[in-house]
């Protein structure tokens, strides 16, 4: 029997996770680069967490290796909370950004736009398990100071390949790499 209230943390924490700075490629914030490389739908960006494909499908092979990061971080997080994988009949992450608003952005004189991260996990019993998490981002070309310190930078090193690439380089689909996903 899979228990109602582990599922809602899994979906929680993953869209807790992705929508976190800490969701990164290459030391940028991979809500801010889907917000520069996706146009609009509905929604703007998806991934089927069981299979890790993605939606849309081509947007460069950067942010296409979410899809199959995530998936990783799905199946990590149900061990982690005693779950089987088969348990699961559909798992979803969506991604929407309001393109007509704007709010102030944490860089000063900037402005983001609102987006709602929604995960949402169907059981084998039919159950659904939804959790949303609200935020704002900017796309990285959004600023345009001249100063260099009221500029985003990335926060790796030219040499570090983000915790993004770091799950998709593990082991395994099933063990996280060491010292990486733990910290969520």
């Amino acid at each position: 029997m899979v228990s109602r209230r582990h599922v809602a943390s899994v979906a929680d924490g993953i869209a807790r996770s992705f929508a976190s700075r800490n969701n990164d490629i290459e030391g940028w914030w991979a809500l801010g680069l889907l917000l520069t490389n996706v146009g609009p739908g509905e929604p703007d960006y998806r991934i089927d967490l069981l299979t890790g494909d993605p939606t849309p499908p081509s947007i460069g092979p950067e942010l296409g290796a979410l899809g199959p990061a995530w998936a990783r971080y799905l199946r990590w997080s149900l061990e982690r909370h005693g779950l089987q994988f088969t348990a699961l009949r559909s798992a979803v992450l969506s991604v929407r950004f309001d393109r007509s608003k704007e709010v102030k952005s944490w860089i000063p004189g900037a402005r983001d736009r609102p987006f709602e991260c929604t995960v949402t996990i169907e059981d084998d019993r039919g159950r659904r398990h939804e959790r949303s998490v609200f935020g704002h981002c900017s796309r990285p070309g959004d600023f345009t100071n001249p100063n260099p310190y009221m500029r985003p930078r990335p926060s790796a090193g030219p040499y570090d390949p983000g915790r993004v690439a770091r799950r998709i380089r593990s082991r395994d689909a099933g063990s996280p790499p060491s010292g990486d996903i733990s910290e969520h």
